[in-house]
């Protein structure tokens, strides 16, 4: 518990440090007057030619914040915007952080599991690494497919995610958005192949629109 307090207590260091340079830094006339006072030496061409805003154009960003009706402007997209950057900042979620860091881990490992096993559990023999499916198979629309059209891709993703979170590694976490992109693609290529090969494969696409996560609507709605 005190080395990961001593980690939020350097991250809320960096973040104070950075905050207080920000103004410094804009308090130069020029970028070039910043390389003389900063750094020293001659800068980049790209660097010389940004220039600070002006007072002008800081007047108009305050008037575009201004603008609109109080309620629909979308207040509370802004509010969880700032509100899930600020517990990105200071690396935890106030109240529920620990447990968080404890169950999320395991509760996506555990949830990726579930949607694989009932991914197998209704492609038997239907199932196939490959992007064009196989010879002789019928087109597997029940079950977990009622819901999202690549559960086993949706729960591969998800159980990286949980083990990236439960050993705190960024590398695992930046590797399971790879793993995202490429599934992601391999799911399209796969859609157009499955298109040729099945007749009511768009009809079933337009009936369940969930790609690769599931839609919360949709469960909620059979089983409200």
């Amino acid at each position: 518990m005190l080395p990961m307090r001593l980690r939020q207590l350097r991250r809320v260091a960096c973040c104070a440090a950075l905050l207080a340079a920000i103004p410094q830094i804009f308090s130069y006339a020029s970028p070039d007057a910043f390389q003389h006072h900063v750094v020293g030496r001659p800068m980049p061409r790209v660097i010389r030619h940004i220039k600070p805003p002006t007072a002008a154009e800081v007047q108009q960003v305050i008037a575009n914040a201004q603008e609109g009706k109080l309620g629909d402007r979308g207040e509370v997209f802004v509010a969880a915007q700032f509100a899930v950057l600020g517990c990105i900042l200071f690396g935890n979620v106030p109240v529920v952080g620990d447990a968080l860091t404890v169950l999320a881990g395991p509760g996506f490992m555990l949830l990726g599991l579930g949607l694989i096993v009932a991914g197998l559990i209704e492609l038997r023999d239907v199932l196939s690494p490959w992007v064009v499916p196989a010879a002789n198979t019928e087109l597997k629309t029940s079950g977990v497919f009622a819901y999202v059209r690549h559960p086993l891709y949706a729960g591969l993703i998800a159980f990286s995610l949980g083990l990236s979170v439960a050993t705190g590694s960024a590398a695992r976490l930046v590797l399971t958005l790879v793993l995202g992109a490429i599934l992601d693609r391999k799911a399209t290529v796969e859609e157009t192949a499955l298109c040729n090969r099945y007749t009511d494969y768009v009809a079933y696409r337009d009936r369940v629109p969930a790609k690769i996560l599931p839609s919360l609507d949709k469960i909620l709605e059979d089983y409200a």
